[in-house]
């Protein structure tokens, strides 16, 4: 296999009117300052005092603004950027912090690094699942192309601490923390969910708490199957929601419903707790034989369909969700 060394070619194809179209759609505040980066500046180029987004991290991945904190917590703690990573790893993060809190337990990095590895192909990262429990969580749904681009640039201020581009030549070698480690009653709940690497619709993602994306005050998301209420974690787990109807519920009278399920969860917003401070946070300073690569190869077919929208039926084809 070929390394991806083609970094320094990936451009970005949209202008700044179809930035501030997708940036409305998906809630980006313009106070974060999204512009189109120069159609000669490539991803690695990205100027001082900005970070890089792709599109395909929100349409695919399961990203929202605000940013969950658990994964700006993954990103800190192995020093690599959005724009470095592959869609995969960002939808794994994300899946984690889903599936975790739809369990009904706080999702952690101690956790997550048993689960999965930081992987790479030429210049580019992911997040693949380890050797010692490959069958957890996360089974891949169908098959998803690199995806370079479309890229957007936001202001660095929009990420709660300094954001590193991580080393295409860095060694990848940690060790997983052994289970004694763990939350075990986590550990034992992830281990009877392996569940489907998917984009979630935004009823999942709100009634997780890792999106405030949500236009109906006063009520919550509600899944129905048939004539019963499904929850949370029957969805994510449901290897067909193609009869799945999406819904929403009166909430209490006086709660906001939305907000106290993604307190805390979400910056801006919640309080942005560094690495270092993370409760559990430990540091493994032995390694096992470095890797210079993924074993397993990043997806390379090109772009799904020639523009967005068609792009993220060809995606959905399999679920044909309803919505009320």
């Amino acid at each position: 296999m070929v390394a991806r060394k083609d970094m320094g070619v990936t451009f970005s194809r949209l202008i700044q009117e179809e930035i501030d179209s997708f940036c409305e759609h998906w809630s980006i505040d313009s106070s974060v300052n999204p512009v189109a980066p120069g159609c000669d500046t490539s991803i690695d180029q990205c100027p001082s005092g900005s970070v890089a987004l792709y599109c395909h991290h929100f349409e695919f991945s399961n990203l929202c603004y605000p940013f969950s904190i658990f994964v700006l917590n993954v990103l800190e703690y192995y020093c690599v950027s959005f724009g470095q990573l592959h869609p995969q790893g960002v939808s794994r993060g994300l899946h984690f912090d889903a599936l975790c809190r739809a369990l009904g337990y706080d999702p952690t990095l101690l956790m997550f690094r048993r689960l999965f590895r930081l992987a790479k192909n030429g210049d580019w990262f992911t997040f693949e699942t380890s050797q010692i429990d490959v069958s957890l969580a996360s089974l891949l749904v169908t098959t998803l192309g690199f995806l370079e681009g479309p890229i957007f640039l936001v202001s660095e201020s929009v990420i709660l601490f300094k954001m590193v581009w991580g080393h295409p030549d860095a060694v990848l070698n940690e060790l997983e923390p052994s289970v004694s480690k763990l939350d075990e009653g986590l550990f034992e709940a992830l281990r009877g969910c392996p569940s489907q690497l998917r984009p979630f619709p935004e009823h999942l993602l709100v009634s997780t708490g890792v999106s405030v994306l949500w236009d109906k005050p006063n009520r919550g998301p509600m899944f129905m199957w048939g004539d019963q209420v499904m929850s949370a974690l029957d969805f994510i787990k449901s290897d067909d929601t193609s009869d799945v109807v999406l819904g929403h519920v009166d909430a209490i009278e006086g709660e906001d419903a939305i907000t106290r399920m993604a307190e805390g969860r979400l910056v801006p917003g919640g309080k942005y707790v560094s690495v270092p401070n993370v409760k559990g946070f430990t540091k493994v300073s032995s390694s096992k034989p470095s890797t210079r690569r993924s074993s397993r190869h990043l997806l390379q077919s090109g772009f799904i369909g020639r523009d967005l929208g068609l792009a993220i039926c060809n995606w959905l084809t399999g679920d044909r969700l309803v919505f009320l």
